[in-house]
């Protein structure tokens, strides 16, 4: 697969909707693979487009329990830099 605008545009506008998401959860909105999800969300990365919140391991305060659920240790989750996404 190789990384074209409307699969870029369309991650970036389903993480931008919901806040934070799993690359498990972008593969199933988008009906990519994850192995392919993660290839886009790195290029995202690298840009400088999103960032990927590290897991606290303190479940019980942590802003992502909604998204992540309590003791769901491992999972990615990814949000946008605070900047707008634009491309060049």
């Amino acid at each position: 697969m190789s990384l074209n605008t409307s699969v870029i545009r369309d991650i970036v506008r389903i993480v931008r909707e919901k806040g934070f998401i799993s690359v498990e959860a972008l593969s199933r909105e988008t009906g990519l693979p994850p192995d392919a999800v993660e290839r886009v969300l790195a290029y995202l990365i690298k840009r400088g487009i999103l960032v990927e919140e590290k897991c606290s391991l303190k479940c019980q305060t942590c802003f992502l329990r909604p998204i992540c659920g309590e003791h769901n240790l491992g999972m990615k989750i990814y949000r946008l830099r605070d900047k707008k996404f634009e491309e060049s």
